[in-house]
């Protein structure tokens, strides 16, 4: 079985400034595994707590034969490129197939969180959805260069 990372992220489709650049960096990854893209739509509940909850109960259903997942988030623990690597690498090499997400606008509630095997931080700054799924690709395809001793990246 060819190995898989799976991006769930909520909100609309990519801002058309950002399809070429996710684009390349998904075809760069080709090599690597295969990357597939699920779309959420954003769920415009009465209040942000019920936004909140529902949203993460369609990431939760999305997630059921999930074997890995990984939840980006800004409470999360912040790793280098090289620890992110390994963190990466380590879970396709006891499973192939896994799981990233990216919450909504507001984030996700504490069962995503408790269904996570990890929880990273890409900085304790706040990224819009849209450009985190860039730097997200990035990240993965660096994560890749730096695990096959590839020149992209420069420690």
């Amino acid at each position: 079985m060819a190995r898989k990372i799976n991006i769930i992220t909520v909100g609309k489709s990519h801002d058309a400034f950002l399809v070429d650049a996710i684009a390349l960096y998904q075809k760069r990854l080709h090599a690597h595994f295969k990357v597939d893209w699920c779309l959420l739509p954003p769920k415009q509940e009465a209040t942000i707590a019920d936004s909140i909850a529902s949203e993460s109960n369609t990431i939760l259903r999305t997630l059921e034969k999930a074997e890995y997942v990984i939840v980006c988030d800004e409470r999360g623990e912040a790793v280098s490129s090289e620890q992110f690597s390994k963190i990466v690498f380590d879970a396709l090499a006891s499973c192939n197939n896994i799981y990233f997400v990216i919450g909504g606008a507001h984030g996700v509630d504490e069962r995503v969180r408790a269904r996570a095997n990890k929880i990273i931080s890409f900085g304790s700054m706040v990224l819009p959805h849209q450009l985190m799924r860039l730097v997200l690709i990035e990240q993965l395809y660096r994560a890749a260069t730096i695990a096959s001793g590839g020149s992209y990246h420069h420690a």
